[in-house]
């Protein structure tokens, strides 16, 4: 780009401004915003003008087209404009700049003209019913100012989405030789159906040619060169733009505003998804705010708001770097490094540290994770064998052992961890579909309960069944690989069972059967002993939930459940509470055994791992099996040697063994203990105790409930008499 690099200029080339004292975060200058206007009748075609908004320089009226037969947007100059020809000129130049940007995330213009008196100029475009982008902001950080900014989170990732789109309609624009210089949530659309436009561009302007010919997108530039000036656009000291948002070259004195302008806007933009709040919205006077963005003052995101993935904040600060030249290249960047962020693909600003190169390759090779982790685990029992044997002593060789146990133990609960992670997240991402949510409420309006069941044979009913049956089908086809599965259900929001896949022997006979009672329903530990009760006073998981093991009534096998709420996708007009309630409860059955990632081993090897759920098993059985104790708390969900019985423990081992460990885990204070007397669970206690780890599953989503009770126990193979 071309800057003027003169005596008598700043270090970057812009002699200083200005510094009025107010309007922080409007345009400046502010206009006086006046909500009607007179003399706004343009011919026979638009009819019946309903004032929507004003502006800096326009007003903006609903109006309908009775040639067309459509709504559409009127945008006036304001009277007080007027009176100058520059004011109309920006008028007619942004109808004009607008029209030639032929993109998605843009308003398109329809036409332009006068009033009937010939007075005052005005376009019609299309009229888009929404919320700015800032209001979306806003309501996403006042919800819950603890909940993580991470790609886990569907409201978070939808934000960063919009940005990704925001950076494509600036991509385009200047592409066609266009600066917007007034980017900010406040002039971001988000439409009624989900649309992200940027408007008002009042302020826009077209490039010089030198700055075009030496800018990377010249290349594949479609502008007609003859359209822009010689000399792009200067900064007044003043502007243009809003204060608030300020690039250090607009808030210099006849600096050369640039396509680098627009990076430092989206910046800016992106700052404020991250904190909530403008980069210089802490300032308390409008000097204040001119000096500070000509020198970049602005505090780091992460200051503002903790919690901010350090690769967004990286993104972040290089585009609002204070050297146009050290910023990114073009918009087009800004929105694939965020894309990357959101695909867990490395950032272009971000270097990443060896341990998180370790997890993200860790995360999309998972099958030969699980192979490496085989080879660690092993490896390092035969380096302690070898010390063994290189040392003779016995208490060395504990050392190793114990080692080895605390390697193996850490990996294993930290991958179960992720893998039952990944089936919430799978769980989650299909509860948001939109298609399901239709389904719901079209079931909702045909079904009706009799003689307590919901009564699903009717024809309307049994037509939206078989849209959920083939929804539900699809969802476990696709992730089957990745969860295992037995099958997917769907509940309503009273607890009827209204989907499942596969449907299993007696499918018919439980569709329409109320389920509130179960815990996977409700989300608490137990299932309840009183149905009736149950249907009248249970409500539906609020969080992800992992149930305690239970009979599954579609084929008498034993599962445990992964439950995640349905809710209402939400929009402008609904209330906080209503998009926020279940609407209904989509889970999965797992059975005993299906963990994939603790196969750790085959016969040769001498690490075992065991997994133990400590809660109440809800087997609904009066008499349990022989193989559970009378008094039985939890079950093994999984050993390289189960084939199929159950086994349970009493409620004094789980008190005397685990009760210690949970109660740490709970406060996340102790992550193990190692253990010498531990006796496998499925071998006679004649065998004798063995040396083992016993190392609890954390999660670290905070939405995931704590007291899920799991225990992965690793375990020797082999008995050391006297060790």
């Amino acid at each position: 780009m071309n800057q003027n690099w003169n005596q008598e200029t700043a270090p970057d080339g812009c002699r200083e401004g200005n510094t009025p004292d107010e309007n922080l975060t409007e345009r400046a200058p502010q206009r006086d915003l006046t909500p009607t206007e007179e003399n706004c009748e343009t011919s026979t075609r638009y009819q019946n003008l309903d004032w929507h908004a004003a502006g800096g320089l326009g007003v903006i009226y609903r109006a309908r087209d009775v040639d067309l037969r459509r709504d559409v947007a009127l945008k006036f100059i304001r009277d007080i404009s007027l009176g100058g020809s520059a004011s109309v000129g920006t008028f007619e130049n942004e109808a004009k700049i607008t029209a030639q940007l032929g993109h998605p995330g843009v308003v398109p213009i329809y036409g332009i003209g006068k009033t009937q008196d010939d007075a005052r100029p005005f376009y019609a475009m299309r009229f888009i019913e929404g919320r700015k982008l800032s209001q979306v902001i806003s309501d996403f950080h006042t919800a819950d100012r603890s909940k993580r900014l991470d790609a886990q989170s569907a409201e978070f990732r939808k934000l960063l989405t919009r940005m990704v789109f925001v950076c494509s309609t600036i991509q385009y624009a200047h592409h066609r030789g266009v600066i917007h210089l007034d980017i900010k949530p406040d002039n971001v659309m988000v439409g009624q159906f989900d649309e992200t436009l940027v408007v008002d561009w009042g302020l826009a302007a077209k490039v010089a040619r030198d700055e075009m010919r030496q800018h990377p997108i010249f290349k594949s530039i479609d502008s007609n060169m003859s359209e822009l000036d010689s000399i792009g656009p200067k900064s007044t000291g003043e502007g243009p733009g809003t204060p608030a948002y300020f690039s250090p070259e607009q808030a210099r004195q006849n600096c050369e505003l640039t396509f680098a302008t627009d990076i430092y806007l989206l910046g800016a933009t992106l700052y404020h998804i991250l904190t909530g709040t403008a980069p210089l919205a802490d300032a308390t006077s409008r000097s204040e705010v001119f000096i500070r963005a000509r020198e970049g003052d602005f505090p780091k995101p992460s200051d503002v708001r903790p919690g901010i993935p350090r690769e967004l904040e990286e993104i972040c600060l290089k585009a609002m770097r204070k050297n146009p030249r050290e910023r990114y290249a073009t918009a087009r960047e800004i929105g694939q490094d965020i894309e990357n962020f959101l695909s867990d693909a490395p950032v272009s600003v971000h270097q990443d540290r060896w341990w998180e190169k370790a997890f993200r390759w860790s995360r999309h090779h998972r099958n030969l994770t699980r192979s490496i982790a085989t080879f660690v685990v092993v490896l390092g029992f035969l380096f302690g064998l070898f010390s063994v044997y290189k040392s003779s002593v016995a208490d060395h060789e504990r050392t190793m052992r114990t080692s080895t146990l605390r390697v193996a133990g850490t990996f294993a609960a930290k991958g179960l961890a992720e893998e039952i992670n990944n089936r919430w997240l799978i769980l989650g991402n299909a509860a948001a579909d939109p298609q399901l949510t239709l389904l719901l409420d079209e079931l909702d309006q045909v079904a009706k309960v009799e003689d307590g069941r919901l009564n699903l044979t009717t024809e309307p009913a049994l037509g939206i069944v078989k849209k959920l049956d083939v929804w539900l089908k699809r969802k476990d086809e696709k992730s089957h690989d990745r969860t295992n599965a037995a099958n997917w259900y769907l509940f309503n929001s009273k607890g009827y069972l209204i989907g499942r896949s596969p449907h299993g022997s007696n499918y018919f006979k439980i569709l329409g059967r109320n389920f509130a009672y179960r815990s996977h329903f409700h989300g608490q530990e137990e299932d309840g002993t009183d149905k009736a009760k149950a249907f009248l006073e249970a409500s539906p998981v609020e969080q992800p939930y992992l149930s305690s093991a239970f009979v599954s009534t579609g084929d008498n096998r034993v599962k445990i459940a992964f439950s995640s709420p349905v809710r209402r996708s939400k929009s402008g007009g609904e209330a906080d509470d209503e998009h926020s309630r279940p609407i209904a409860v989509l889970g999965m059955n797992v059975e005993p055994g299906k963990f994939q990632f603790l196969n750790l081993s085959d016969e040769d090897d001498d690490l075992e791992a065991v997994l133990v759920d400590t809660k109440i098993a809800n087997l609904g059985k009066e008499e349990p099996p022989p193989t559970v104790a009378h008094d039985f708390r939890g079950l093994v969900l999984h050993h390289p040697r189960l084939d199929g019985e159950l086994i349970g423990f009493s409620e004094d081992y789980i008190h005397n063994r685990f009760e210690k460990l949970l109660t740490s885990a709970s406060s996340k204070s102790v992550t193990s203990m190692i253990v010498s007397d531990h006796m496998d669970p499925i071998e006679p206690a004649s065998t004798g105790p063995r040396l083992a780890i016993y190392e609890p599953v954390l999660f670290e989503n905070d939405q995931i409930r704590e007291g899920h009770g799991l225990i992965v126990i690793i375990q020797e193979r082999k008995i050391y008499k006297g060790k």
